[in-house]
């Protein structure tokens, strides 16, 4: 369902959600992060794959109107590739957050290891921040969606 400019990044994406929300209930059942924590992280993952969507459809657009008026094209390429742009940070951001969960999940069940508790805290402190990043590129950018709707 995606155009040209936008099929790679969501492709990427649509793996990278389902990946990220098998972590999220390995930790859930494991108890690894307070609850609060896995509803912030669960939040900011659906926020941010809903941001990703919307633009990718305003690529989709974007792009059909290219093929429908040839004409508009000088206006439009410019446009195009910056939300590609965007839709490609966004996606690099979500796939850091997947990995640090990974690690995560991994500290905790290697928990035998003496320096464990230590890796367990390290990773729950850049998941938070991983977490604080994708969840502030996902409100700005859901902010221009909003402005240029205005």
């Amino acid at each position: 369902p995606w155009g040209s400019a936008a099929r790679q990044p969501m492709s990427t994406l649509l793996a990278s959600e389902r990946g990220m929300f098998s972590l999220l209930g390995v930790m859930e059942r494991g108890q690894m992060l307070p609850a609060d924590e896995l509803r912030e992280l669960t939040a900011v993952a659906n926020q941010t794959a809903r941001a990703m969507a919307a633009t990718a459809t305003e690529v989709v657009s974007m792009e059909r109107t290219i093929s429908n008026a040839p004409q508009s094209r000088r206006h439009l390429v410019t446009t195009i590739n910056a939300f590609t742009a965007q839709l490609n940070d966004g996606v690099r951001q979500y796939n850091e957050m997947v990995t640090v969960a990974a690690q995560l999940v991994s500290a905790v069940n290697n928990g035998r290891v003496s320096t464990a508790p230590l890796s367990q805290q390290r990773y729950r402190n850049e998941l938070t921040d991983a977490t604080d990043r994708l969840g502030g590129w996902a409100q700005a950018f859901d902010e221009l969606g909003r402005l240029r709707q205005a």
